[in-house]
């Protein structure tokens, strides 16, 4: 090593090692085997998308729990945007705080 080294007019080779930080999302395929509410039928085009997008986060028994939530609670409440709705029980979902038929939650 060079006893006179000047940072100031030399240059040191630096070795870095470069992690990337890489996430899985597990997802759940078994769409097709939930019994989807009636209700659901009345949701756009692009609000189905999204909500079926969401649920497969989800294990299957958790999808339909979701879902027969979401088609009480606007069977037994006055909800003025049931797809708002929906959404705001996948973010409970996801954030674990979903607890089925406990009506005050919400």
């Amino acid at each position: 090593m060079n006893k006179n080294f000047d940072p100031s007019h030399d240059y040191v080779r630096t070795n870095e090692l470069l992690y990337k930080n890489t996430t899985t999302k597990r997802t759940y395929a078994a769409l097709d085997e939930i019994s989807y509410p009636q209700l659901f039928e009345y949701l756009a085009p692009d609000q189905k998308r999204d909500v079926l997008l969401q649920l497969q986060r989800f294990l299957p028994h958790v999808q339909q729990s979701i879902l027969a939530e979401w088609q009480a609670r606007c069977l037994t409440k006055e909800i003025r945007n049931p797809a708002a709705y929906l959404f705001g029980i996948i973010k409970k979902a996801r954030a674990g705080e979903f607890r089925a038929g406990n009506i005050n939650d919400y």
